[in-house]
């Protein structure tokens, strides 16, 4: 059983899984649970249409829940996250502590945290799973079948990896220990360095502040009443000149607000 959750957006990709999932169904006893939270209202109809083909194979829900996600997580063999980029990501670190392992793309913080399951991690904050490095559909649907055949073949294997997963340390007691440990190398080591010279005060330019107080005003145009509007953009002006400033509001008749 494969799951994916996240928000149905291309960046996610969920463009590559539907181009990949009919292959993959067809040739494979694979099965599908999806979880695509709202986003691009074209997937929610590709998928809509995925799982009418594949009644029996495939589901998929449109609202997120974390208690479903959550059985999800327990349930699936496999969580994909065939992110086109990803700072950090969570699905992966849950998909392990879950006991489902991981297939991700090559990138961000997934590249960090999961490597291919049949090198050595150079650390043990590393999980191991399925990696591809290509943003494309044909790549997804290889590394798909490379986790089918060694589920098939070695089930054995297959543990170990769940086993190295679940015993990894995604708590923030271990990051928040190296955090002490870089500001307390910075402290003993400021002692050994001179102070670095005063530099003089940048002092901002007046037209840039102009052009961004006006910018702000056309952004908060369209979202808070007038009153609301005057308020902000008085307290913007006296700010900007240093003074009480008169604002002289002209309504436009040819397009009343």
């Amino acid at each position: 059983i494969f799951g994916m959750i996240s928000r149905m957006i291309t960046e996610k990709g969920w463009g590559l899984l539907e181009e990949a999932i009919p292959n993959v169904l067809n040739t494979s006893e694979a099965q599908f649970v999806l979880l695509g939270s709202p986003g691009d209202h074209y997937y929610r109809e590709a998928f809509t249409r995925i799982q009418e083909t594949f009644r029996q194979r495939v589901f998929v829900s449109f609202e997120y829940d974390d208690a479903r996600a959550r059985q999800m997580y327990a349930g699936c063999d496999v969580v994909l996250v065939p992110s086109l980029a990803e700072p950090c990501g969570l699905s992966q670190m849950l998909a392990m502590r879950y006991w489902a392992l991981p297939l991700v793309r090559r990138t961000g913080g997934l590249a960090d945290t999961v490597k291919q399951w049949d090198s050595t991690p150079s650390d043990d904050y590393a999980g191991l799973g399925f990696v591809f490095d290509e943003f494309t559909a044909k790549d997804l649907a290889r590394t798909i079948d490379e986790a089918l055949s060694l589920y098939a073949r070695d089930p054995r294997k297959w543990q170990t990896l769940q086993l190295h997963n679940m015993k990894l340390d995604w708590s923030w007691s271990r990051s928040a220990s190296q955090y002490v440990d870089v500001f307390r190398a910075a402290v003993a080591s400021a002692g050994d360095r001179s102070a670095l010279p005063r530099g003089k005060t940048i002092e901002p330019h007046r037209a840039d502040l102009l052009l961004e107080t006006i910018l702000r005003w056309n952004d908060l145009a369209g979202v808070i009443d007038k009153a609301e509007y005057l308020r902000h953009a008085a307290g913007d002006a006296r700010d900007l000149l240093d003074r009480d400033a008169v604002l002289i509001w002209l309504a436009d008749e040819a397009k009343p607000s």
